[in-house]
């Protein structure tokens, strides 16, 4: 019920015991659709904060505020210094005047999202605060005055649609049920996850009190933290959704191509009609056509000229071993995507799940290792995450020491470009989680490309679990030595999908 006349109605009164008499100290911007007013004399100060932004307008109340050294910028600036002489609503209308020496008034048109701040002289619009509403600048507080016989018609036209069943509810004449509203005590709290004010007993409420600028400011506070709780949340959304199609796509392209390998003419088999046929077989030759021992008929294989036909066999055994290496490695990286996806749908419902700022920051935190500037401590390494992965590149050789030494655990893994000068890198490990080969892929890339070999095409990188790696005494910063390794050969990038 914020945005109707009956609560505008009690804001305005509480407002006119409260800032008559006062000045206007100060009055600015320093966000988008947001107008701060500082009022007071020599004995306090009231601060309005008015934000009109897209979403809603609404009004809060403080005893002090910090304005901004940088990004602020002066508005109405003819109103400063002038006297606060009433502060009245609108009869039956969602506005309140702020009446000020010398014929000037403040208008807060307070319509939901098309809630503005106008600046009037002499009942004529001069200014108004948001500039995207032009056809505020033909409104007049004569034009405002909604004069009306108060009947059940009425009152359910000034309620809005939101809160026409308090009326019906109620069973009583309008006369008293208007009695009602201006007397009860305001409601503040939340229904549904979503904040709300109302006039009327509701269940469970953060705040009860009587004075509406005390009911405003809560509303305001509530509803702050609930825009950001749903602005920060969608966002994480949009990241869990990014890696979700990723995930869905490589297993896609990956399907295709196990596929279309698996369908392929066994090489094994060539390789075996081949051998069959040696005896019958010329070197030199690039095709050959010879009976197919396997589906009957005439197959034609093509050889190197340069190989003699037993070597030629042992070429297609060979790629033969490679292909299913290939497709053990393709339907191993699959998995480990389709189990990335099902990880990302639990995140998505735990996230859904979280109903507070500071735990959903936790949650941004760990899983996609989010902080905010404010909290952020230099650190001696760069980090991504790399499909749900958190991935650690020393920034220089002194950095690489404390990662790998006082930072990584033991079972984490460990990567480095080899026989160059690099960055150390760290896979952390995931408890429960095995690192798939598609992680280990992309992290070697990183790897290559903070070395002396980020301009190579290729790149061997070996990798292996931190507990392999040790430092020897006296060792120059960022030297170890690795007792077990695996080598991948990668292509230096520094770009992650």
């Amino acid at each position: 019920m914020y945005h109707t006349w009956f609560f505008q109605k009690r804001l305005a009164e509480a407002l006119n015991s409260e800032i008559t008499g006062l000045q206007l100290l100060a009055c600015f911007s320093q966000q988008k659709d947001e107008l701060i007013l500082s009022f007071g004399d020599q004995h306090r100060e009231v601060h309005i904060r008015a934000d009109m932004g897209s979403q809603a307008g609404i009004l809060s109340f403080r005893d002090s505020f910090s304005r901004a050294r940088k990004n602020s910028v002066d508005l109405f600036e003819e109103l400063v210094d002038k006297r606060i002489t009433s502060v009245f609503s609108f009869t039956h209308e969602r506005s309140f005047s702020i009446k000020m020496e010398d014929g000037f008034q403040l208008i807060f048109k307070m319509h939901g999202n098309r809630s503005n701040v106008l600046l009037i002289e002499n009942d004529a619009v001069i200014r108004i605060f948001r500039n995207n509403l032009p056809a505020d600048k033909g409104l007049s507080p004569a034009k405002l005055q909604n004069e009306m016989e108060i009947d059940n018609s009425t009152i359910l036209k000034l309620l809005g649609k939101k809160n026409l069943h308090l009326f019906t509810d109620q069973q009583k004449d309008a006369s008293e049920f208007l009695d009602q509203l201006n007397l009860n005590p305001i409601y503040v709290g939340m229904i549904n996850s979503q904040p709300y004010l109302s006039l009327t007993e509701t269940e469970h409420p953060k705040q009860i009190t009587t004075n509406a600028i005390e009911a405003s400011t809560a509303f305001a506070d509530l509803y702050h933290r609930h825009f950001q709780l749903t602005k920060e949340k969608k966002q994480i959304e949009q990241v869990i959704s990014k890696q979700t199609k990723q995930s869905e796509n490589y297993v896609k392209k990956t399907a295709r191509k196990l596929d279309e390998i698996i369908s392929e003419r066994s090489l094994g088999e060539i390789a075996d009609i081949l051998m069959a046929n040696l005896h019958s077989l010329k070197a030199g030759e690039k095709k050959v056509t010879l009976d197919d021992i396997y589906n009957g008929g005439s197959i034609g294989i093509k050889l190197n000229p340069n190989l003699s036909p037993q070597k030629n066999a042992e070429n297609y055994y060979r790629k033969s071993k490679n292909k299913k290496v290939e497709i053990e490695n393709l339907e191993k990286n699959i998995l480990s995507k389709q189990n990335e996806s099902k990880q990302l749908q639990d995140l998505f419902d735990d996230l859904h799940k979280i109903d507070n700022l500071k735990e959903l920051r936790v949650f941004n935190a760990t899983h996609f290792g989010k902080t905010s500037k404010q909290n952020e401590v230099p650190v001696p390494y760069h980090k991504f995450i790399i499909d749900g992965f958190e991935v650690l590149i020393g920034k220089n050789a002194k950095s690489n020491d404390i990662l790998t030494q006082k930072i990584a655990s033991k079972n984490d893994l460990w990567l480095h470009a080899r026989d160059v000068a690099g960055s150390h890198v760290v896979i952390r490990e995931k408890p429960g989680y095995k690192f798939p080969a598609p992680v280990i892929e992309k992290v070697a890339a990183l790897a290559a490309w903070y070395s002396k070999r980020r301009t190579d095409s290729l790149c061997p990188v070996i990798y292996t679990p931190k507990k392999f790696v040790r430092k020897l005494k006296g060792a120059p910063s960022g030297q170890v030595v690795v007792e077990k390794e695996e080598v991948i050969m990668v292509v230096p990038t520094n770009k992650l999908h």
